[in-house]
């Protein structure tokens, strides 16, 4: 048998760095790079387009209920 070796976790943040813990990135994931990825300004602006296309899709589904113009007004405005 060898020598066995200990394995040692990536540190989350550098030495002295404290995530927010309040944003939903800090919390679950808990790295720089995720938290870069997953702040809250990129999540608001991905949820916002999202909102958008599914009102787009709603209203070729049922443009009784979203006419098509108030959609891609939607679309263009669902932006921070």
């Amino acid at each position: 048998m060898g020598t066995e070796l200990e394995t040692k976790p990536i540190p989350r943040f550098p030495e002295g760095v404290t995530p927010d813990r309040n944003e939903l990135a800090g919390k679950r994931y808990g790295t720089n790079d995720m938290c870069r990825i997953l702040g809250a300004d990129r999540t608001v602006a991905a949820q916002l387009q999202v909102q958008g296309l599914a009102s787009k899709t709603y209203s070729d589904l049922h443009p009784d209920i979203i006419p098509p113009e108030h959609a891609n007004q939607i679309v263009e405005r669902a932006t921070i």
